[in-house]
């Protein structure tokens, strides 16, 4: 799935349709999450400046392998976000 050609094709999909499939934003105060790295990477090759995301709060365990340490301040903005 890592290709360029699979990068290509899903170009080619997002410049048509868009991201049709948010990306997904989790987090907690100890870590975040994203689940959409070669949708961003696409629409970063694109030029877009919005895309769709879902952020959800997750619970402090179990600890994804691919989760990235939080900041307070970050955490705050993404439970605004998420209206909790």
């Amino acid at each position: 799935m890592d290709t360029p050609r699979h990068l290509d094709a899903l170009a080619e999909d997002i410049a048509r349709h868009g991201i049709r499939t948010p990306l997904r934003l989790g987090f907690c105060e100890e870590f975040g999450t994203i689940e959409g790295n070669h949708r961003i990477a696409v629409a970063l090759r694109l030029g877009l400046t919005t895309v769709p995301v879902t952020v959800v709060r997750e619970p402090n365990t179990p600890r994804p392998a691919h989760a990235r340490p939080g900041r307070a301040a970050d955490f705050a903005v993404l439970a605004a976000a998420a209206g909790k």
